[in-house]
């Protein structure tokens, strides 16, 4: 191969190349959904207790819960009278964070 072609998991130094990557499987155990001011978290596994926080872009948090993460369940949040800008959302299990996205509020 020539020395511009990268293959999978080389890190172009052809003396030590890395191995390739675990395979891992991934499941989302969360959606969200927004419509107006109204953000959905609808829960697809059951994951038990979670902490939910939302992060403005100040990393300030200015929500945090505790729910029961169900799959079929969902969680409402109104973001009324909320500054505009982005926000993060994270979902947190005893396993870690389970779930991380980012939404705007206008």
């Amino acid at each position: 191969m020539g020395n511009n072609t990268l293959m999978f998991g080389d890190n172009g130094d052809t003396d030590n190349p890395t191995t390739p990557p675990h395979k891992t499987r991934s499941i989302s155990s969360c959606t969200i959904s927004q419509n107006g001011y109204i953000v959905t978290l609808a829960f697809l596994a059951n994951n038990g207790a979670v902490n939910i926080t939302i992060d403005n872009e100040a990393d300030d948090t200015v929500y945090d819960t505790t729910a029961t993460a169900v799959a079929g369940t969902s969680l409402t949040i109104d973001t009324t009278g909320w500054e505009s800008g982005t926000y993060t959302i994270t979902v947190t299990s005893s396993a870690g964070v389970i779930y991380t996205t980012i939404v705007d509020i206008l």
